[in-house]
């Protein structure tokens, strides 16, 4: 099945304090949007969601060598979320299934051949682990609630939903897949980069071998 996959990074990044969107941030000698860019490098369609410095993202990202790569705006980024990110590039997309992630994210590419392969709708989680994490909880393998309040899971903004199912809610991406729970659960070894004990931990689980 052919897949839009629509990268949310119009982002400011204040908890993380670098100046630069997260996207650019480098891990041993890679930007956080490579290691994303290698996992979709097969997709049929990329759409980058940028907003602020998006100049710095287009211009790293054109110099890379990326022929299904296109560009959208979000140029009210101080007044918006994810959500509306998400929504923007998805009104961009040309296939049916849309995979949705942020440009704060690396994940264990072992793990996300399940990405890959998965055909249906779905949302990823990790074992919780960040500071103030969205919360999620699963029931035979099947997502049930999503949000803040009880989980044994942590949501990882990764995630994949019809077209026809996306609605402008004006909040997080989360909120687009509560409207459709329940929905499978792909359990991935991911890091999300949002704090500076983020970024620290981060190159922890690099020299971990991703998990």
């Amino acid at each position: 099945m052919k897949k839009s996959v629509v990268i949310c990074c119009a982002g400011t990044g204040t908890r993380l304090g670098k100046n630069i969107p997260k996207c650019l941030v480098e891990f041993n000698g890679k930007k956080v949007i490579d290691y994303e860019l290698e996992l979709f490098r097969d997709f049929d369609e990329i759409i980058l969601v940028v907003g602020y410095k998006a100049e710095m993202v287009i211009d790293y990202v054109n110099g890379l060598n990326f022929t299904n790569i296109k560009f959208v705006v979000n140029d009210k980024v101080s007044t918006t979320t994810s959500g509306d990110s998400f929504y923007l590039g998805s009104l961009h997309a040309k296939n049916d299934m849309i995979v949705a992630s942020c440009g704060d994210i690396i994940i264990n590419p072992f793990d996300f051949k399940q990405v890959i392969d998965c055909n249906e709708e779905f949302v990823c989680a990790r074992d919780i682990s960040s500071q103030q994490p969205v919360l999620l909880s699963e029931k035979n393998g099947m997502a049930i609630s999503i949000g803040i309040g009880d989980g044994s899971l942590e949501w990882l903004g990764l995630a994949g939903i019809k077209k026809e199912h996306i609605e402008d809610l004006h909040g997080y991406i989360y909120d687009v897949f509560k409207k459709i729970l329940p929905i499978r659960v792909i359990k991935v070894s991911a890091q999300e980069i949002d704090t500076l004990n983020d970024y620290k931990s981060t190159f922890e689980w690099l020299d971990r071998g991703m998990k």
